[in-house]
């Protein structure tokens, strides 16, 4: 094992022994009712708290494992308060019906982010490079907490988020690669040179054209690069309003708004594309 996977492994184990208050070890999500939201929960670790909120589909009394959906927030959005608005499509009964799936939304150690602990909205190229934050391992330790005591398939582990989120996903992915199904980063950036692990995840970026937080460059870099990693060429689509880039079979895929920039807009007609939801859910590890 490579000497960083021991250090991931190792920085996850202690910390889960003390996430929770004595006695709370079982009975983590006693109140999330079926077909809904838990009441805000938290754990805690020794550089600060991450809050979270979880919404269970309304059949989980049944024996068949659902896939479970992480929802990572913006930069601009580390208060301490979970964001239950903008993945709620998750949520919707249309959505629930032909996909019942859990949504974990966890909230970043409050004035910090999901890439570096300063809190710093304007990302670089190093915070992906450095060791996963205190708040994205809490979130992993969570995790394995839901897995244990819930019907949760872990080969069909989902992770998305837009902005800081979207930064968010690809450093998730690249400090735990094996863990995700399928991901969904939206105007964010990964690490180009970090993308030899990701063979077996479906991803699908978006981005807005006119992004001038961060550059659609970001989004084609990473597209790119895991191209090549994986011998693959690129087919390409457009409408008037948009294009399309990925693979053959959409195992990767990268859309771009041609009139989108840095806003919700470009957030939430990612999520409500036509075929994105079947796309999500249907494969698996």
């Amino acid at each position: 094992m490579k000497p960083g996977c021991r250090w991931l492994l190792l920085q996850v184990s202690c910390l889960l022994g003390c996430l929770l208050p004595a006695g709370a070890q079982t009975g983590l999500i006693t109140n999330a009712p079926a077909g809904g939201w838990s009441s805000r929960h938290s754990v805690e670790g020794p550089q600060g708290t991450v809050h979270w909120q979880l919404f269970s589909p309304a059949d989980t009394q049944t024996a068949q494992l659902r896939p479970l959906v992480i929802w990572l927030h913006g930069g601009a959005m580390s208060s301490g308060q979970p964001d239950t608005q903008t993945p709620a499509i998750f949520t919707s009964s249309v959505v629930q019906a032909r996909f019942p799936c859990y949504l974990l939304v966890p909230c970043a150690i409050q004035g910090r982010n999901w890439v570096n602990e300063a809190g710093r909205r304007e990302f670089q190229a190093s915070d992906l490079q450095a060791r996963p934050t205190a708040s994205m391992i809490l979130v992993m330790a969570l995790l394995d907490r839901l897995l244990a005591e819930r019907p949760i398939d872990p080969r069909r582990l989902v992770i998305g988020g837009a902005s800081g989120g979207g930064y968010g996903t690809w450093a998730f992915l690249h400090a735990w690669p094996d863990r995700f199904a399928a991901a969904f980063p939206i105007s964010g950036g990964g690490d180009p040179a970090r993308v030899d692990r990701l063979d077996a995840v479906r991803i699908w970026m978006f981005h807005g054209e006119h992004d001038k937080v961060v550059p659609v460059a970001r989004a084609h870099a990473m597209l790119n690069a895991m191209l090549l990693q994986q011998g693959l060429s690129a087919g390409v689509g457009e409408t008037s309003d948009m294009w399309m880039r990925g693979s053959s079979g959409g195992h990767l895929r990268l859309t771009v708004y041609r009139a989108g920039r840095h806003n919700a807009v470009v957030y939430q007609r990612a999520l409500n594309e036509p075929d994105f939801m079947e796309w999500l859910f249907t494969g698996s590890r």
